[in-house]
């Protein structure tokens, strides 16, 4: 079944409620399962109201419930824009404002193995407003413009990264939870920048995501409060399995040496292996291995084509593998990747 996003952009916010991350058991690695259809939707209005400052109650309202969506099958990139609105909220008593919201958003994903390994969420949120208050004045205002994405997925064991960042007087946050207990959110506004990884998939299940980037506004109480807000709100995510590598191998040792795309959690071991022609190989003094910075091996003239066992890297620990080559002429390369822990 592909995996589809629906993307679409709003004017409205909602409260996350920041939800505690447990701690967890330590675990094995588990075998790779297939994963339920990844479905994400980003729904969008533009929403202005006003509720009475004597007794709460309302007193005007203004919603535009026109919405846009683009759809994106399997690994790809969604987009939509939204146009300027406007909405008055006339309270009565000469109480009037009036909101000129605006959203843009664009959403992408990776699906890989039916396991969303990684999204992004892009927005730019705008609201100006303006004001007026008359001697009667009974009617407290509130404008928002946002931008909406959410949607479940299925993850099994391993660990998800996240990274909000937010530039200007709006307001981003992230939550991903599976229960009460389960799952963990991120919140920032006026410029700031947030991250975290925690561990996600015990014993399976869906998870629901939300992410969310808005613009509001409210009738201000003083002259220094503010009358418009404009900025970019950006969260990407990224997935890795247990012991899974968390980036791409990276040096100028690639060449000769082959780091693998996972750690073997089972046996709690690692397999560097020495790659090419032999004639490559032969250029090769010594082969020098690190993981998290000390000395797990050491060969003298490796042959091509030999693999090299690593023992027992911390299973609770991420780990950072360095390769260092010495050749024939005494130049130095060394290759590095990092693998996530075995346990969570």
């Amino acid at each position: 079944m592909p995996v589809v996003i629906a993307l679409a952009v709003s004017t409205l916010s909602l409260a996350t409620p920041a939800v505690a991350e447990p701690p967890r058991p330590a675990r094995s690695a588990e075998p790779a399962r297939s994963a339920e259809p990844v479905e994400l939707s980003l729904n969008s209005s533009t929403f202005a109201s006003g509720r009475k400052d004597s007794d709460g109650r309302l007193c005007d309202f203004d919603i535009n419930p026109a919405i846009t969506e683009a759809v994106v099958a399997g690994n790809g990139t969604g987009a939509t824009t939204q146009s300027a609105m406007v909405h008055t909220v006339d309270g009565g008593g000469g109480d009037v404002s009036t909101y000129d919201a605006a959203t843009s958003a664009r959403a992408s994903s990776t699906v890989t193995g039916g396991v969303l390994t990684r999204f992004s969420f892009s927005t730019r949120v705008s609201n100006d407003a303006t004001f007026s208050r008359g001697p009667d004045s009974d009617c407290a205002s509130t404008g928002r413009s946002y931008s909406f994405l959410r949607g479940t997925a299925t993850y099994p064991r391993g660990f998800l990264t996240v990274r909000l960042d937010v530039v200007g007087g709006v307001e981003g946050s992230f939550q991903i939870e599976r229960g009460p207990l389960d799952g963990f959110s991120l919140y920032a506004d006026r410029t700031a920048h947030s991250e975290s990884t925690a561990y996600v998939g015990d014993d399976g299940g869906e998870y629901v995501l939300r992410l969310y980037g808005a613009a509001s506004l409210d009738r201000p109480e003083a002259a220094s409060d503010a009358t418009a807000a404009t900025g970019t709100v950006r969260v990407v995510g990224s997935f890795v399995r247990l012991g899974g590598a968390t980036g791409k191998a990276r040096g100028a040792a690639r060449r000769f040496v082959s780091l693998p795309a996972s750690r073997a959690c089972g046996t709690n071991r690692l397999r560097v292996s020495v790659t090419g022609k032999a004639r490559r190989a032969a250029k090769i003094r010594t082969l020098v291995v690190r993981v998290n910075g000390r000395r797990a091996a050491r060969v003298r003239s490796p042959r091509a084509e030999r693999t090299l066992t690593i023992a027992k890297p911390s299973r609770a620990r991420s780990a950072t593998v360095t390769a260092t080559i010495t050749q024939s002429n005494g130049t130095q390369r060394t290759v590095t990747r990092s693998y996530a822990p075995c346990s969570g």
